[in-house]
């Protein structure tokens, strides 16, 4: 039974159906209320910021055209500039461009090389490989100088000052002089006759006859080279006379010259520099080195058995070794053995044993039948007279000027 329906759409009553509820009229109806209408807003443009973004459209623009035509210049310039590049590097028209050869062409393929030739198989030495490791070389040192005497400088300075010292009276001198500056046959060798008649002095070991003489072209060498050498030695000295000792280095830088290599100089060198400190006795050894023949190996001896330095006598020993007349200095150390200056007989016995001279064994046997130096003997072709002991003496140079120098 359908009925009808309400304005939902829902099935309602009928209208014969009686309505117990309150009247229509009578229920109050509620109106819809109504809000205030908003007031309506109108949209406000920023003048300024569209103004800019304006601007800075227009200026992009612009960029991009001036970029635009810029490119297209330079393409259209690289051309020219292309023809005057060819234009320079054309060589001129009575030259001809030059043929390149064809290139060569390398196959991509090489041919394959040959195989390494076969290698030996290594030989194993097997004594070496079980053997037991030697020992490593040990490294070669120089050896030492063999010393017999340790006396130092001092000690045997002292020893030479206990000596006695013999000398001219001052007759004698001036008998010397008298006879030197006369016509007398003695006038030749004016101090041998006057020493032979003073006993004390009869024993000296003096040379006579053409021993005590040399050339004349050995005197003026001798004289030349002294004088030079007497400068080189004032102009090494300190001029302000703080220091009295001579400058070696100044020295060596002024004997550079050729005549001290020469056998000539040997004389002047021992004369002159024996008697200087240590330093200029090294240098003199030095300066003999450098000189060949059998006066600068005589002198080389002399150093090694008479300089009081320790030094400068086993520098003299080592400028011996290498040199090829040793034999010249063997005679000098067998006659030092013999010297009445026990000190000197230590030095020579030093110099054989560091130069090993094997050949001076046979000499070094004879002397053992000999008595000793210092013991009385009598001289040779003197068995009449007393028997003499031999004894080292000094003579003072300065107050005994013609015993060398007679005029």
């Amino acid at each position: 039974m359908s009925g009808p329906l309400d304005p939902a759409g829902r099935p309602g009553l009928s209208a014969s159906r009686t309505m117990t509820g309150p009247s229509p009229a009578a229920v109050p109806h509620a109106q819809p209320s109504r809000q205030p209408a908003r007031p309506q807003t109108v949209p406000t443009l920023y003048w300024p910021a569209i103004a800019g973004a304006a601007a800075f459209a227009v200026l992009l623009v612009g960029s991009l055209i001036l970029i635009g035509r810029f490119s297209g210049r330079q393409a259209a310039a690289l051309p020219a500039d292309a023809d005057r590049v060819a234009d320079h590097q054309t060589p001129p028209a009575p030259y001809a461009s030059p043929v390149l050869p064809a290139p060569t062409v390398v196959p991509d393929t090489l041919p394959p090389s040959p195989p390494p030739p076969a290698q030996p198989l290594p030989v194993v030495d097997w004594v070496t490989l079980f053997s037991p490791p030697s020992d490593p070389p040990k490294p070669t040192m120089a050896k030492a100088f063999k010393r017999l005497q340790t006396l130092t400088t001092e000690e045997l300075r002292k020893q030479l000052q206990q000596v006695p010292e013999l000398g001219l009276s001052s007759r004698a001198s001036s008998r010397v002089v008298t006879m030197a500056r006369s016509q007398v046959p003695e006038a030749k060798h004016p101090t041998l006759a006057v020493v032979a008649d003073q006993t004390d002095l009869a024993g000296l070991p003096l040379l006579r006859g053409v021993d005590c003489q040399i050339g004349k072209e050995a005197a003026e060498s001798l004289t030349a080279l002294s004088r030079r050498l007497r400068i080189v030695l004032n102009t090494a000295v300190d001029a302000t006379g703080v220091d009295p000792r001579v400058k070696v280095e100044t020295v060596r830088n002024l004997v550079q010259r050729e005549e001290w290599r020469q056998s000539d100089a040997v004389p002047t060198l021992t004369q002159l520099l024996c008697a200087e400190d240590k330093p200029v006795r090294l240098l003199m050894v030095e300066l003999l080195d450098q000189i060949p023949g059998k006066e600068a190996t005589l002198a080389l001896a002399q150093r090694a058995v008479f300089d009081l330095s320790p030094e400068v006598r086993e520098a003299a020993v080592k400028s011996l070794k290498p040199r090829p007349d040793q034999n010249e200095a063997r005679t000098v150390f067998l006659q030092g053995l013999r010297y009445p200056w026990a000190p000197a007989a230590d030095h020579a016995a030093e110099a054989l044993v560091n130069l090993e001279d094997v050949q001076a064994v046979p000499e070094l046997v004879r002397l053992l039948d000999k008595s000793s130096p210092n013991s009385p003997a009598r001289k040779e072709g003197d068995a009449d007279r007393w028997p003499v002991v031999r004894e080292m003496v000094g003579v003072n140079h300065l107050s005994n000027c013609v015993t060398c120098h007679a005029e």
